[in-house]
């Protein structure tokens, strides 16, 4: 246990390093090559940082075969990031931290409710109406949201590149700054997997089920990512790379469930998935919508140093917290 442990700090520390200079280099490669920040936080850092959820959860059904456990790390991931908000608008500073950055971020929330909602759906289809669908243990419904899934990739990449400048500034140190960033990259999908994987030995002696598990530690671990590069970007004055790494990681992640489908033999991993994920997804969607909310209505205001919208964000989170102790998933 002290090994495991030790290679947590280790993999702690190198996820830390590696996610600041990975901002900076996105900072650097946005400005020199006129590509939006905010779109360059959806797309680049949003898919980077979202891998370990990805790798994890195939990992889930494919070698311990669970279920809610690859479920549970997907959506909870989305529930994790929704905090780390509230976490980047402390560190900001400022409050209303929603205020500042693009209205293009609202596209990106309305995307991902959609998706989840589409999710949500399916298994109140499945676990209420008793309605199989699927064949050849493939989800019918984890097909469709692939679909849905690519065709709201394509909108985002044309929505978010209508106005990038076509003269780019052609610097010298560009394919240097792009070498840095695949390498910083790297850095932080590896350790990002492996603090995921040691996370998942750490908890496999406690006894708790395999929902809880997903949520509460492998979630946390594979939302590391995320929080590391978020925090850099707003120190270092990137909001919109900041907002639109975590709202694109959201996006990506809603896709997670359908795609571990594909790799889940045993059955249609929808049929297999257990009714607490409707809550989970319930509170996603919520959350996200006040997210929204604060993306048009763009207020000054602030409660206790937070931005309104974030203030009721942290009710939501510590409700659903007590209520995730209280029922443990059981």
């Amino acid at each position: 246990m002290h090994l495991i442990s030790l290679q947590f700090a280790f993999f702690f520390i190198v996820i830390i390093l590696a996610g600041w200079r990975l901002s900076d280099y996105a900072q650097k490669i946005s400005k020199k090559s006129l590509f939006p920040e905010g779109l360059f936080g959806v797309i680049f850092l949003a898919i980077i940082t979202s891998l370990p959820e990805i790798f994890t959860s195939i990992g889930s059904v494919t070698v311990v075969n669970y279920p809610n456990m690859a479920a549970s790390d997907a959506l909870g991931s989305i529930f994790i990031n929704l905090i780390i908000i509230v976490f980047l608008d402390i560190v900001q500073g400022k409050g209303g931290i929603l205020s500042i950055a693009s209205k293009k971020h609202i596209l990106t929330a309305s995307l991902t409710i959609a998706v989840l909602g589409i999710v949500l759906t399916s298994l109140l289809l499945r676990k209420i109406a008793n309605i199989n669908l699927g064949f050849f243990n493939i989800g019918l419904d984890s097909i469709v949201i692939i679909v849905i899934y690519i065709f709201c990739v394509k909108l985002l990449v044309n929505y978010g590149t209508e106005e990038i400048v076509k003269e780019a500034n052609a610097s010298n140190d560009l394919g240097l700054l792009w070498v840095k960033f695949i390498i910083a990259a790297i850095l932080v999908v590896i350790s990002g997997f492996r603090l995921a994987s040691l996370g998942g030995e750490i908890v496999t002696h406690t006894g708790l089920n395999d929902s809880f598990v997903g949520l509460v530690f492998l979630a946390v671990a594979t939302s590391l990512p995320e929080l590391i590069v978020s925090w850099s970007a707003v120190k270092r004055g990137s909001i919109d790379m900041a907002v639109g790494n975590i709202l694109g990681s959201n996006f990506f992640d809603t896709a997670i469930i359908p795609i571990t489908d594909i790799f889940y033999r045993s059955n249609q991993i929808m049929a297999d998935l257990n009714i607490s994920h409707i809550f989970t997804i319930t509170l996603c969607m919520i959350m996200t919508a006040i997210i929204i909310s604060g993306l048009i209505y763009r207020s000054k205001k602030t409660i206790l140093k937070l931005g309104w919208d974030v203030f009721f964000m942290v009710i939501i989170i510590v409700v659903s917290i007590v209520f995730f102790y209280i029922t443990n998933f059981s």
